[in-house]
């Protein structure tokens, strides 16, 4: 006579295995009756596991498995890709939140994260020095990693150095913010051997208002959110590059004259910010 083995446990098994477990049989005594009356062979930890389940459920049927997040939709995926395109920074954390306000749909993060990166959008960072003019900008460094004090010199050397000796050689002031490696006494010895330290300005602490550089990088920022949408390293890279060189000397002036209605209410504000 053929043993049957059974992987999943029929409707019929299962009302064997509690009839049985009614009648006090341990696992192991319900496993061999099983397989020496009804010809059934299964584990004693798959009967185990149904007795548990139904104790829990009080059904002899699996319940619909329940769906960790929620019931994600097109129209959800849509807008989703909507809010990246209006801002393409948004982390997972932050559209899960959003989803959350706005339909009420209960996602994890990684969910939302696998999401993200099958709509094409991925988290792109790199870092940028420039610098700005009344006679135009400087070339424009856009790096990876971490920018220590060698880095920031090396920046210097290739990419301001230059610009100054070309565009003013009847000399310069170069205003830069608090920053550590900006600061820094490597840093410092290298200028004072370029012959630069006098020519830096100081900066108050904490003062982003008075930097001129500021509201650039906000222009650079919505350009690339609003214009070039980058999905790619290459694309946001080539989108900087872009923006960069279409930044003309007269724009740079109106950055710079901005702090001029900028000071005025630094002042009054006893150096609060000014909300420019």
């Amino acid at each position: 006579m053929a043993i049957e083995r059974v992987r999943r446990l029929s409707i019929q098994v299962r009302h064997l295995i509690l009839q049985y477990a009614a009648a006090l049989l341990s696992t192991v005594r319900i496993q061999r009756v099983l397989e020496k009356t009804h010809n059934i062979k299964t584990s004693r930890q798959a009967i185990r596991k149904f007795l548990d389940r139904f104790k829990r459920s009080g059904s002899v049927t699996d319940l619909p498995k329940r769906r960790r997040n929620g019931n994600i939709t097109n129209f959800h995926r849509q807008m989703m890709n909507l809010w990246l395109s209006k801002n393409c920074e948004l982390t997972s954390r932050a559209l899960r939140d959003k989803i959350m306000a706005v339909f009420g749909l209960k996602l994890s993060s990684s969910c939302v994260s696998k999401i993200r990166r099958k709509l094409g959008w991925t988290t792109q960072r790199v870092h940028i020095w420039a610098g700005i003019s009344y006679r135009g900008r400087t070339d424009c460094c856009v790096f990876t990693g971490i920018m220590d004090s060698i880095t920031y010199q090396q920046i210097l050397e290739r990419n301001f150095l230059p610009f100054v000796a070309r565009k003013f050689p009847d000399g310069y002031r170069l205003y830069q913010d608090n920053d550590s490696k900006h600061k820094s006494k490597s840093t410092k010895a290298w200028m004072t051997e370029k012959n630069m330290l006098n020519n830096v300005m100081e900066c108050p602490a904490s003062s982003p208002d008075i930097n001129v550089i500021e509201n650039v990088w906000a222009s650079m920022k919505y350009y690339l959110e609003s214009t070039v949408k980058p999905k790619l390293k290459e694309e946001l890279v080539n989108g900087i590059k872009q923006f960069w060189e279409n930044l003309s000397a007269e724009q740079c002036a109106r950055y710079i004259d901005h702090i001029h209605r900028v000071l005025p209410v630094v002042v009054l504000n006893d150096g609060g910010p000014s909300e420019f």
